[in-house]
């Protein structure tokens, strides 16, 4: 999984670089667990990701379902247009905090 991330006042910033489907989305929730484990909450840029499939939706709301448990924020940003589209027709789009900009997302978890 091609993932990239930094930290900004405890929360952990994430760019995913590929596509997200059946075959590496175990990799990514396992990335996902130990950052939300080690930081105050995440935000997620799916700037990158032009597919997303059953496995990598499950995945995220399993993050989120995490996040919400540990009492941590979990933020999508910078949704690409296909991969907004297949949240729009799931109705996920309404459980997720999304941003069109990962500065927007930052500033609304920490504050700044």
């Amino acid at each position: 999984m091609k993932l990239s991330s930094e930290i900004k006042d405890g929360y952990a910033i994430v760019s995913i670089f590929e596509d997200i489907d059946f075959y590496n989305s175990e990799e990514l929730e396992e990335e996902l667990k130990k950052l939300l484990g080690k930081h105050n909450g995440l935000v997620i840029s799916l700037k990158n990701v032009r597919y997303i499939d059953s496995s990598g939706l499950g995945i995220l709301t399993g993050i989120l379902r995490a996040a919400k448990e540990a009492g941590k924020k979990l933020i999508l940003s910078e949704l690409s247009h296909d991969v907004k589209n297949v949240f729009e027709l799931t109705r996920l789009i309404d459980f997720f905090k999304i941003f069109e900009d990962t500065q927007e997302a930052i500033a609304a978890l920490t504050g700044n």
